[in-house]
């Protein structure tokens, strides 16, 4: 995996404000919360709409997976997008279908 510099490094937990901590909760682990709790009216969007995508959507697991691995890849994302990987292949996704959604997603990015 090629290395891309950090554009918003994440916050320390030493760094969040009393309202971070409230929205990021047991998620503070989690790079995309530290990066995404700097705009915590972002946050507050994204974490319902990642809940119903995750959890609460109807899609199957795979299918919810070339959603993921396109979107990452029309956005450039490396880092969520290694997680995406191992989350397909546990899916029963296979190599050549992984590779094919991350293709996709980057060659519609280029048009």
């Amino acid at each position: 995996m090629r290395q891309q510099p950090v554009r918003i490094p994440p916050l320390s937990l030493e760094e969040f404000t009393d309202e971070q901590k409230a929205l990021v909760g047991d998620w503070h682990h989690l790079n995309f919360s530290r990066v995404l709790v700097q705009h915590p009216g972002v946050y507050r969007v994204f974490l319902p709409f990642l809940d119903k995508l995750i959890r609460g959507s109807n899609l199957p697991a795979r299918d919810r997976e070339i959603l993921c691995l396109r979107t990452l890849a029309l956005g450039g994302d490396v880092y969520e997008g290694h997680h995406h990987v191992t989350i397909a292949r546990k899916a029963g996704m296979t190599e050549a279908e992984i590779a094919a959604a991350q293709v996709l997603g980057r060659s519609i990015n280029a048009s």
